[in-house]
């Protein structure tokens, strides 16, 4: 039997085996850079989403953050009027019931003496005496310690008047009595001694009002 003879030139066989391994390395290397495109692409989505992620993470900081913050500053406005209501219950625990106070001046009043005016201010603390222990500084919000008690009216005479002062000293309650102006002005046919005083109360003195003296008018 006569062997098979390849009719085809070498050249050709070749070239044809040439171009068929091209082919299969362009195949494969089409794959490989398909595979390359899909993992950058997945990474890129990948890093996009984390990116994105961080992003709305730092956003929802961002806005807790603020709330907290909107939230402290409410608690210490709250804070700070509790403190203040605080100070003012404190005040008013330690002052006299100023009623009682009042009925005290009144009950030492003269029948010469008629009051046209009864007022309660703050008044500024004195200045603190040389060697003294400097006071403990207090907030502009909290309430005042220092007060001044007006009294308006007038007297039948000038003797009148200054026994009711005399009498607003005996209490022991004010740290001063003074009679700010006095004169005569006329009610009718009648003269009569108009008059201004003010009483200084200073928080020790404040909170023992002296009571109504028995028998005084």
């Amino acid at each position: 039997m006569t062997p098979a003879v390849n009719l085809i030139p070498l050249s050709i066989r070749r070239a044809r085996i040439v171009a068929a391994r091209l082919r299969v390395w362009a195949a494969v290397s089409g794959v490989i850079v398909l595979a390359c495109a899909l993992a950058a692409a997945i990474l890129v989505t990948r890093h996009t989403t984390q990116i994105e992620r961080q992003e709305s993470e730092h956003r929802a900081l961002e806005a807790q953050r603020v709330q907290l913050e909107s939230q402290a500053a409410d608690a210490a406005k709250a804070l700070a009027e509790l403190n203040h209501r605080l100070a003012i219950a404190e005040t008013v625990r330690r002052h006299p019931d100023w009623s009682a106070l009042l009925r005290a001046i009144a009950a030492r009043r003269d029948a010469g003496v008629t009051f046209e005016n009864i007022d309660i201010a703050p008044r500024t603390p004195p200045a603190p005496v040389a060697g003294a222990a400097k006071p403990a500084e207090r907030s502009p919000a909290a309430p005042p310690e220092y007060f001044l008690v007006r009294l308006r009216g007038v007297a039948e005479s000038q003797p009148a008047l200054w026994t009711f002062v005399r009498t607003l000293e005996s209490l022991r309650v004010f740290e001063s009595v003074q009679t700010i102006n006095s004169g005569a002005r006329a009610v009718g046919e009648k003269q009569v001694i108009e008059f201004s005083i003010e009483c200084a109360l200073s928080p020790q003195r404040a909170r023992d009002a002296a009571p109504p003296a028995k028998g005084a008018r």
